[in-house]
């Protein structure tokens, strides 16, 4: 793993904040997710205000076998094979997911 440990930060831009639609499949299978495994409590630096940051408890939905954050340099390794099997082509990650649901 490369770079910084994983924390929470402020949105990209101030547009970035926003309400999006979450389909009924999604919802269904988050519900599914948390009824199985539930959220995970971590430790985690918490930048949202630069000019104050803190470590504090975070629920998580999603985190590594190991209970800890998923870091962006190991995400690919847990996207590919679901996304593989799914038939979702190499190469294409959740920022293209989204753009996809945008288009539907």
């Amino acid at each position: 793993m490369t770079g910084r440990k994983p924390y929470l930060g402020p949105p990209k831009t101030k547009t970035s904040a926003r309400t999006v639609e979450l389909p009924d499949v999604v919802s269904v299978a988050l519900a599914r997710h948390l009824e199985t495994y539930g959220p995970v409590e971590v430790e985690i630096n918490d930048e949202t205000d630069p000019r104050k940051p803190v470590r504090r408890t975070v629920r998580l939905l999603f985190s590594l076998p190991t209970l800890n954050p998923i870091h962006r340099a190991t995400w690919s390794h847990y996207w590919s094979p679901p996304a593989r099997s799914a038939g979702i082509p190499k190469g294409t990650g959740l920022h293209c997911l989204r753009r996809y649901l945008a288009t539907r």
